[in-house]
């Protein structure tokens, strides 16, 4: 796997420093290959200590990890590049000659490491494509866009010249791995057998909720007691708690049986505690300030009310809703259009998002049928599930490539 995402010198020249999430991705597609007896090599820029945030960053020891990790030059300007050149392409090289199958992708600025390893390796050893979260040449666009004048008029046809070496760099993948729908449509001239698209949602196996936890949830729910509602997330006026206050007002004032715990702090956590008072929710309303696994546990709809695009905040939360067994009611949202069990309803429509919980509260077989397809969906899509599916692909070429002669 070679990528432009860096590691960070450790205390020992066997130690590295990874960030967190990163960390996380690599001991899952570690796993993943272990599983059937292959091993990965991970390969990166290493920056200094000093460019990494401890509380966001874990120091291992990669060996213990799973994978083994080979540094390749970094660069992060033309300049950088040009000077790093020759050292990074005799790296990418010898890297090619070690291993069997190469993961690249479009990672990588001025010039994407995923173009320069295709041109390099060719057809010495089979590629994997991997698309990350954005398309790589509208990133391009957007990149040049925010040049001045002069800097712009050059930089078009260098965007020019990269997207073309992009295109043909997933042209001649061997394999070519999507997890949004949404980065088929700019290379769907490409689109063929090679390319499988795997959705995939941010959340590990061992997030997903329990047996036990789940039955409990259906008990609760099925025995018509009061819908507990929960809300997360950084309290600020565009995460959208005031308008959950104003739609659980409405269903109380209908009769429905709900409780509301809203979980977080933020800037304006103390504006939404005067508009629950101003509204009379504060016998129905909690306010904590962590999200615990406990607190998941314990109720049985999730609302994610925010006003902002899934491009700024990830649909990560409802993703995690969904994988503990909780039923979400989200507004509506293009990265959340495939997801099973979760109802989405027009942005900013208060009068809706309190229908959806009237609907949640009145019907309760619904609510747990849906917590059981909301559930269903997730498994095969979490982080682990893909890296095994990604696995087995690049096992699958490996094995073809070394298929004897009929």
């Amino acid at each position: 796997m070679i990528n432009h995402i860096p590691a960070g010198r450790g205390d020992t020249s066997a130690h590295l420093r990874f960030g967190t999430q990163w960390l996380d991705d690599l001991r899952s597609s570690a796993r993943a290959f272990q599983l059937q007896g292959d091993k990965l090599m991970v390969a990166t820029p290493v920056a200094a200590i000093n460019d990494f945030d401890a509380s966001e960053s874990s120091q291992v020891v990669p060996d213990e990890q799973g994978f083994e990790h080979v540094e390749i030059p970094s660069y992060i300007s033309a300049r950088q590049f040009l000077s790093i050149r020759p050292a990074l392409e005799e790296r990418i090289r010898a890297i090619a000659a070690a291993a069997d199958v190469i993961q690249i992708d479009e990672g990588g600025h001025p010039m994407p490491l995923g173009v320069i390893g295709s041109e390099l390796i060719g057809d010495v050893r089979p590629r994997i494509w991997v698309f990350g979260d954005t398309d790589p040449i509208e990133r391009l666009k957007r990149v040049n866009a925010e040049r001045n004048a002069a800097k712009r008029l050059v930089g078009h046809t260098v965007h020019l010249r990269i997207a073309k070496r992009l295109r043909d760099a997933v042209s001649s993948s061997r394999l070519v791995i999507a997890h949004d729908a949404r980065l088929r449509q700019p290379f769907e001239d490409q689109w063929d057998e090679r390319c499988h698209l795997l959705e995939r949602v941010e959340i590990f196996d061992d997030q997903l909720a329990a047996g036990p936890t789940i039955e409990a949830r259906r008990q609760r729910v099925a025995s018509g007691g009061p819908l507990n509602v929960l809300v997360a997330g950084p309290q600020v006026a565009a995460g959208g708690t005031d308008h959950v206050l104003k739609a659980v007002q409405r269903c109380l004032r209908l009769q429905a049986h709900v409780k509301l715990t809203i979980a977080g702090t933020g800037p304006d956590l103390d504006m939404f505690r005067a508009a629950a008072s101003g509204l009379n929710l504060t016998p129905y309303l909690r306010f904590v300030d962590q999200l615990t696994p406990q607190l998941i546990d314990s109720h049985d709809v999730y609302v994610e009310p925010t006003l902002l695009r899934s491009a700024l905040t990830g649909p990560s939360r409802v993703s995690m809703a969904l994988g503990a067994g909780l039923c979400p009611i989200a507004y509506d949202d293009a990265a959340r259009t495939s997801m099973r069990g979760v109802v989405n309803v027009a942005k900013g429509d208060t009068n809706a998002l309190a229908d959806a919980i009237l609907l949640a509260a009145a019907d309760r077989s619904a609510l747990i049928s849906r917590m059981y397809a909301g559930l269903a969906w997730v498994k095969p899509r979490t982080i682990d599930a893909t890296h095994r599916v990604r696995a087995q692909l690049a096992r699958g070429i490996f094995e073809q490539r070394h298929k004897p002669a009929a």
